[in-house]
């Protein structure tokens, strides 16, 4: 493709960010293991991959930083080099699936992130339960069948 004279693109900005794309498509597939191990019942198995996810989120950063710097060389920025897409429609279109799979990553990660938060907190009640921690605003079915607010926080589960 022939750029125009008048502007000039690195050559290393189009390089850069297709190795972000390809960083974030693997990241994004570890996020993807780590969700369907969340959702198979095995989330113990998570702990297998978090190097991974580590060492691809640390790739991430220092191609960010890298493009980031060759941007800031160049007095421009991702938003600027859009705003120039009849000059670098390629670039353009590169920079459009940056984007699409960083948004898909974001989400993903904070879905997972989520989930692991809820099975933490559920798992972290259920052992405060069975070791009859005192626990706050519990409320339990009463005889009636309709709940009721828990009025002695030391009851444990079923003595005999």
């Amino acid at each position: 493709m022939n750029q125009p004279s008048a502007n000039p693109l690195n050559d290393r900005i189009p390089s850069l960010i297709a190795h972000l794309i390809v960083c974030l498509q693997d990241f994004l597939s570890i996020l993807e293991q780590e969700s369907n191990m969340l959702k198979s019942g095995q989330p113990e198995r998570i702990t297998e991959i978090l190097e991974q996810k580590q060492i691809h989120s640390d790739a991430i950063s220092a191609a960010t930083k890298t493009l980031q710097s060759t941007l800031s060389t160049e007095n421009s920025s991702i938003e600027a080099l859009l705003s120039k897409e009849t000059n670098y429609p390629e670039l353009n279109s590169q920079i459009e699936s940056f984007i699409t799979l960083s948004e898909k990553c974001q989400d993903l990660n904070l879905a997972n992130g989520m989930t692991i938060k809820m099975l933490s907190t559920i798992n972290q009640h259920a052992l405060d339960i069975i070791s009859g921690k005192p626990t706050s605003n519990v409320k339990l079915y009463g005889s009636s069948g309709t709940t009721e607010n828990s009025n002695n926080p030391q009851n444990t589960l079923g003595k005999a």
